[in-house]
């Protein structure tokens, strides 16, 4: 995943290889925070300033299909399908 300032064109973050197909992504309202749905069940988000992934979860069995911030970016939100 890759997140780019749009007026410059400069690139902010790149996660680089993930270990698994991104499946959704979602940015904080005030762009400092990046998450990362991975087909294989994890959830990741990573500070986009310094290029670091903060937290790793395992949320969905097969990939959350949509990742939303809350409008304070204090809670991620990830939805899928489960058996």
């Amino acid at each position: 995943a890759r997140v780019w300032e749009v007026g410059s064109g400069r690139l902010l973050l790149s996660t680089g290889e993930l270990g698994a197909e991104p499946r959704a992504v979602g940015l904080t309202d005030d762009g400092s925070r990046l998450g990362v749905s991975l087909e294989n069940g994890t959830v990741e988000i990573w500070d986009v300033a310094p290029g670091t992934r903060t937290l790793a979860v395992e949320a969905q069995e097969y990939g959350a299909r949509s990742v939303a911030f809350s409008t304070d970016g204090k809670r991620l939100v990830a939805a899928g399908l489960d058996e």
